[in-house]
């Protein structure tokens, strides 16, 4: 609103007073004085805010398609489902895979109920 009253070249005089609804015209002073306000006020501080809501705007959606990545990727097996742990023990192929997934770890390490379960997390360390 300031920037646009600056860079108007007409003075529109608001109901204050009986000069209600007025328009006069900016003398060429008057019109350079204001010009130079807004080029050395205004117009930086809106740069300023227009960078700033880029910016904030930018890292909401990098964090909206970080989420969506996070939430849509799913592990290969669930370790703590009791399918998956009966076909552990019949399906070597796939217990070989679930080995390989863990990174030679046993999985109850990362359960702490588990790891207590198997005295202690023998293994873990």
């Amino acid at each position: 609103y300031v920037g646009s009253r600056l860079q108007s070249k007409v003075i529109e005089y608001e109901e204050t007073g009986w000069y209600d609804g007025n328009f006069e015209k900016k003398t060429e002073a008057e019109y350079k004085r204001d010009q130079f306000l807004f080029q050395s006020d205004v117009k930086p501080a809106v740069d300023r805010l227009k960078l700033l809501t880029l910016s904030v705007a930018s890292l909401w959606l990098a964090s909206c398609i970080g989420l969506n990545a996070a939430t849509s990727m799913k592990p290969v097996f669930n370790e703590y489902d009791p399918n998956v742990l009966n076909r552990v023990r019949y399906d070597e192929d796939f217990a070989n895979e679930a080995a390989k997934q863990s990174g030679g770890r046993p999985t109850y390490c990362d359960n702490r109920y588990y790891r207590a379960v198997a005295n202690g997390g023998q293994g873990c360390n």
